[in-house]
């Protein structure tokens, strides 16, 4: 008969090498692929303000301080440092310095609400833009406020002000931050608007009347009454010393002035002089921000304008940055910056991953279909996944309509209550306390007070309380829009805001009296959606009240709904139709079992299923909070760190299910296979019904091994019991049962057990647990009929019994089966853990539910279910057992590299994903590796599989203790980085060691044929 041809798996390789590297290139690279990408230009948008250091690199801080943009010396765009992070970087940038020792930002955290101010601190970063940590924050007392970031020879200087001064703070690296001057004034987090810290460290002040004062003997450089314009106010809005003068932003005369130590002021730039070509949205005059004097004897600042547009019903700003020094050359003006060689490099490299990428998944996708044509699938398969996938689409689909009509109506929602609270803060104010604020000056008096305790009276009532609700007053003075009042008093009264009365929103209102929405808003100070509505005096209108949101923070919670919403849905589905799977099995087992009876034969094997199901159900109800559980009944006393006791628990229900099968495995014969059983389920109703109670970790610990113990119990009997059918199809059936039962059980157990902590709290899903476990005794008695017999020991031709050939401790000894234990099988099943241990206290410390825990081992558990017996026959027909091992394992580290790369919820889902799919196949690849060395049969089946089950304990009860250490050592992603460094390393041993073995070995060769796949399957199943 001729030979069929084997299938080369290089180019198989090939492609899957190509997806992993381009996977991994993006990870470390995906900012290239921004907005913009393969354009020549960096846009510069909603900029805040620009910083050159001494080494001539500028950062232009942009996206409503939420992105730092840094240059080279030719101020050619190289990389962005982006915000919005709450740990392990900046949220919103204040200000920004650089020296020889790296990056530093002031930073302001703002908590869910996106308004109040939770802390602000001082973040460090490298050159390269890589978060260092934090140097100083003030959490602990709100009423402290940080200005005037600055570096100078080595050192790090800022103010940071309370109720009653400041204090001018003093920072180098691996110093302590500390005080070098107090400066005394009364009200100093109220009144500052500004700090500027000289290169000569003398330091000064712009307060939020408009005006600038030295603090030392609190001398008046600039008097804003002695610099009124014709047409408007004098407003000081920052200062920054400058040659031996200091320049000055007039926000007031919209002008940029120099004033020297004599008092002589003079405008420094015009507009004329920033641009020949004036932008037609420009009014003459535009409002001028973010101006920054630098070491270096160069300056900057922003010039913008802003026009209502009425084809979108939008406010549009326009922004252009101004660069110069103090000879008068223009170093930069624009709002564009051109990419640097490296960068444009990067971008095309990084497309074309992504293409390669694209295109490898293709071929792969294309090989798995042919190989999968090749392959017949059960039609009961076919069906459950026809269901299960028709079930989520559907499912999807009426979500997401169901949850953008929600998004629709709850922004409408939103809108017409801010416009209420407009329309009630109108109503109250006083028309006489509006006309009372007629100057800078005005700033907290009287006036300014009563519309304070007014405004914050609604905002701050039960109802709006914590809502993130803001609140702003504008008034017209002079054809100029201003604002005369903010509810967290960033500017002070009359401060003019950027574009002209005529045209603009503000006069639409004025005209009609009518109140305006604004779905979304964009500018330098941030995103926002919000109402505006007409303060009256009669029928006059005579100023308007501003109410609003942060944009940011909205969309965010809606998106956090619409994920929420899915992934009930998806969990509420999936669960339902494993329950359903198990429902409908139950009639047909009962008529089976009927037939069995009245035939006087032995109940089949496969009617262990509903057992396993509630047994592992109520096994698993608590294996998504357990660690957290744990690390909350945990305190110092007890003397071991938290995240090592957390994991006790866990380690404790592994390790006596271990010593308990190990015991009962040399006296079920003698006691029978059903009081073993039944032993089983009473450990485990009295181990849930102890942890419910436990009043500390040492209880739980000791209450969750008694779990362990009826763990155990199950294990020895259940398997004992299956594998006593003489029948081999009865065996096949039995262990098939068994691992469908075990996965729908620990999927569903783990889901209802999440459910019911978040809702009624952890003490009732223990109580459930042990509910669903005394059930379990019913089916002992439907599913077990008789005590497995004793197998007789084999004689040889001579009637005697045969010896055998090799101890145990001899056989562990041996080289192949310690490395395959200590290089391949034991760190698998240690990294498993990532699931089991790591994901949940992960999960808890980004404030994920219960819930969204459990929908992990649910994702886990239906991709083994589904991807294992079709992953498992084509890869090893294709590849053969020992390939499919490896490539299980390299997924492993390649799952791990990618949560390293790029942390965060999202990836560790995807990550688990990688897992499962590792495992849907490769546990199986392992198991019929490991029944083909040579040893195991001289030692015995029996025995050996009684090995692999000791050292598959002991890895499982080891991985929550080294997930534990990596956490406590390493933090999140280093612990990751460890585990999955070892792992690597003893991985690639393995695959060394094998290369050489397999000179003179040849049996775990690839391209293992299909009758290879049945004989090793049988001999796994038993």
């Amino acid at each position: 008969m001729k030979k069929k041809k084997e299938h080369s798996s290089a180019p198989l390789f090939a492609a899957l090498l190509a997806v992993v590297v381009s996977i991994l290139w993006i990870l470390t690279h995906y900012t290239y692929l921004g907005k913009g990408v393969l354009t020549d230009v960096y846009t510069i948008e909603d900029p805040t303000f620009c910083y050159t250091a001494v080494d001539g690199i500028t950062y232009f801080v942009d996206s409503s301080g939420m992105n730092i943009a840094v240059t080279d010396r030719n101020l050619e765009y190289s990389f962005s440092i982006p915000g919005g992070e709450s740990e392990d970087g900046f949220y919103i940038l204040k200000s920004l310095a650089a020296d020889s020792g790296g990056i530093y930002v002031s930073d302001k955290l703002l908590d869910d609400n996106g308004k109040n101010v939770l802390s602000e601190r001082i973040c460090s970063y490298s050159h390269d833009g890589e978060f260092l940590g934090y140097i100083f924050e003030e959490s602990d007392d709100p009423g402290q406020n940080l200005y005037g970031l600055t570096s100078s020879d080595g050192y790090l200087y800022f103010v940071c002000a309370d109720e009653t001064g400041f204090d001018l703070m003093i920072y180098r690296e691996s110093e302590e931050v500390r005080s070098v001057r107090r400066y005394v004034l009364e009200g100093a987090s109220d009144i500052i608007g500004y700090v500027n810290i000289s290169p000569e460290l003398a330091v000064t002040i712009v307060t939020k009347y408009g005006h600038v004062i030295e603090p030392v003997n609190m001398t008046e450089i600039y008097d804003p009454g002695q610099n009124l314009s014709d047409d408007y106010f004098s407003i000081a809005d920052e200062a920054s010393a400058f040659g031996s003068g200091w320049l000055i932003n007039d926000v007031g005369r919209r002008e940029i002035i120099y004033t020297d130590h004599s008092g002589s002021s003079s405008p420094f730039i015009k507009l004329e002089d920033l641009t020949e070509n004036i932008p037609e949205s420009f009014n003459e005059r535009p409002i001028y921000s973010g101006l920054v004097t630098n070491s270096n004897g160069t300056f900057s600042f922003i010039y913008k304008d802003s026009y209502f547009d009425t084809t979108v019903g939008e406010e549009i700003y326009s922004y252009e940055i101004y660069i110069g020094d103090s000879s008068g050359n223009v170093l930069f003006n624009g709002n564009e910056l051109k990419k640097d060689s490296a960068y444009r490099t990067n971008e095309y490299l990084t497309a074309a991953m992504a293409l390669i990428g694209a295109v490898a998944a293709l071929i792969l996708i294309i090989r798995a279909v042919i190989a999968l044509k090749n392959y017949s699938v059960d039609n009961n398969i076919k069906i459950q996944i026809a269901i299960l996938i028709s079930a989520l689409l559907a499912a999807a689909l009426v979500s997401f309509m169901i949850v953008n009509e929600y998004t629709s109506w709850y922004s409408r929602e939103v809108m017409d209550k801010m416009a209420n609270i407009g329309v009630m803060v109108s109503e109250r104010i006083e028309p006489n306390d509006v006309y009372a604020l007629d100057s800078p000056e005005s700033f907290g008096n009287e006036a300014y007070n009563r519309i304070d305790e007014t405004i914050s009276s609604v905002l701050n009532n039960e109802v709006n309380e914590d809502s993130g609700i803001y609140a702003v007053m504008y008034k017209v003075y002079n054809d100029i829009v201003c604002q005369i009042y903010s509810d967290d008093s960033e500017h002070s009264v009359f401060y003019p805001m950027a574009g002209g009365y005529e045209g603009s929103a503000e006069q639409s209102i004025y005209n009609s009296g009518d109140y305006m929405t604004f779905d979304s808003h964009s500018s330098a100070e941030g995103a926002y959606m919000f109402v505006l509505v007409p303060v009256f005096d009669g029928d006059k209108v005579i100023a308007l009240i501003e109410i609003g949101t942060n944009l940011y923070t909205f969309n965010e919670s809606i998106t956090n709904l619409i994920v929420t919403t899915l992934l009930t849905v998806a969990t509420a589905v999936i669960i339902t139709i494993l329950l359903v799977s198990e429902l409908l099995l139950f009639p047909d087992m009962r008529r089976h079992r009927k037939e069995a009876v009245t035939e006087k034969r032995r109940i089949p094997a496969y009617l262990v299923r509903p057992l396993c199901f509630c047994l592992f159900f109520a096994a698993n109800m608590s294996t998504s909070f357990l660690p957290v559980y744990g690390m909350k009944l945990w305190n110092e006393s007890i003397g071991i760190p938290m995240e090592i006791a957390a994991a006790m628990p866990l380690s404790s229900e592994l390790l006596m299910a271990a010593v308990s099968s190990v015991l009962l495995g040399q006296i079920i014969d003698k006691t029978g296979i059903r009081p073993i059983s039944i032993a089983g389920a009473l450990l485990y109703v009295i181990g849930n019904i102890c942890c419910g109670l436990a009043p500390n970790l040492p209880f739980l610990i000791v209450s969750n091994g008694i779990c362990g113990l009826g763990g155990g119990c199950f294990a020895i009997s259940i398997n004992t019991y299956i594998a006593s059918f003489d029948d081999e199809s009865q065996r096949s059936k039995g262990f098939m049962g068994y691992n469908a039962a075990y996965l729908s059980g620990m999927n569903c157990g783990t889901v209802f057990g999440s459910v019911i902590s978040e809702r009624f709290g952890s003490s009732m899903a223990f109580f459930g647990a042990a509910i669903v476990s005394f059930i379990a005794i019913f089916f002992v008695f439907f599913g077990i009929k008789s005590a497995a017999k004793p197998k007789k020991a084999a004689k040889s031709e001579k009637g005697k019994k045969e010896k055998p050939g090799i101890s145990v401790i001899r056989f562990i000894f041996k080289k192949e089966v310690l490395g395959y234990f200590l290089l391949l099988s034991m760190p698998y099943l240690i990294c498993a853990s990532f699931l089991n241990y790591f994901f949940p206290v992960f999960g808890e410390e980004n404030s994920l539910s219960a819930t969204q825990i459990s929908l992990a081992f649910l994702v886990s558990g239906v991709i083994s279910i589904y991807l294992g017996p079709i992953l498992t026959d084509v890869l090893g027909e294709r590849l053969g057992f020992r390939k499919s091992a490896l490539l299980a394992s390299a997924l492993y580290v390649f799952a791990f590299l990618i949560y390293v790369l790029s942390p965060g919820v999202l990836t560790c889902f995807v990550v688990i994903a990688i897992l499962s799919a590792a495992d849907s196949f490769g546990l199986t690849a392992q198991s019929v590796i490991y029944t083909k060395i040579p040893e195991v049969s001289v030692l015995g089946e029996g025995k050996a599989m009684g090995v692999s089950s000791a050292f598959e304990n002991v890895a499982n009860t080891m991985g929550p203790i080294v997930f534990g250490g990596a956490l406590m050592l390493f933090g999140y992603t280093g612990g990751v980085l460890a585990v999955a460094s070892v792992f690597a390393g003893l991985f690639l041993i393995y695959v060394i060691a094998g290369l050489f073995s397999r000179k003179k070995d040849t049996s775990g060769r690839g391209g293992a044929k299909a009758d290879d796949v049945r004989e090793t399957a049988a001999a796994v199943s038993e």
